[in-house]
């Protein structure tokens, strides 16, 4: 039988199938990471990975390791991949400390983030920053500004690929993709 011939307790099971389907798969989550390498990329960070879990557990969330370094930002190119307003809202940092920069604070030589614990998410990475000495006060102010804008990003990661679940496992995209896919089953809803 087909889906739109099952009746109300069989297209229930029919679709928690489907759900546990796009469980399995890994619901296309793989866009939305190779996405963000290349976004992370065009603001310095160079050798990423991304980590995640999800969605609705204690510990749930998405980070990204790597090294940063500021030569390797190219802002143009983030404005390409992603338009001007994204670019202005996850490059904002970035291109401040440009600015900081060229008014002769301190230039970072480089920035690893590195994964530590069993959680993925934006408080599970440690920062070693290679930042020449210096008497300067601003080093206290880039650390913690560089951490916070790359928890900012890593949030930002989490909350599309939390959208992007949601809107796969919605009724409306589990229906379409059991019809789509014209998938047969039995009177009870189970599949063929």
């Amino acid at each position: 039988m087909k889906y739109h011939e099952l009746g109300d307790s069989a297209k229930e099971k029919a679709r928690a199938w489907m759900v546990d389907c796009v469980h399995s798969d890994g619901w296309c989550a793989e866009w939305i990471i190779e996405d963000w390498k290349d976004i992370l990329d065009c603001l310095g960070f160079y050798e990423t990975d991304i980590f995640w879990s999800g969605f609705g557990s204690q510990g749930d969330g998405a980070c990204f390791v790597g090294s940063w370094r500021e030569k390797h930002v190219r802002y143009d190119k983030l404005v390409e991949l992603v338009g001007q307003e994204k670019a202005a809202d996850y490059g904002e940092f970035f291109y401040k400390l440009k600015l900081f920069r060229d008014m002769g604070a301190i230039q970072p030589h480089y920035v690893r983030l590195n994964h530590r614990g069993l959680y993925s998410h934006e408080n599970s990475i440690h920062y070693d920053l290679d930042i020449p000495e210096t008497d300067s006060e601003t080093v206290p102010c880039f650390e913690e500004d560089f951490k916070e804008a790359c928890r900012y990003l890593m949030r930002t990661i989490y909350r599309q690929l939390e959208a992007e679940y949601e809107h796969q496992v919605s009724e409306e995209a589990i229906v379409e993709s059991i019809e789509c896919n014209e998938y047969d089953f039995n009177d009870k809803g189970e599949r063929q």
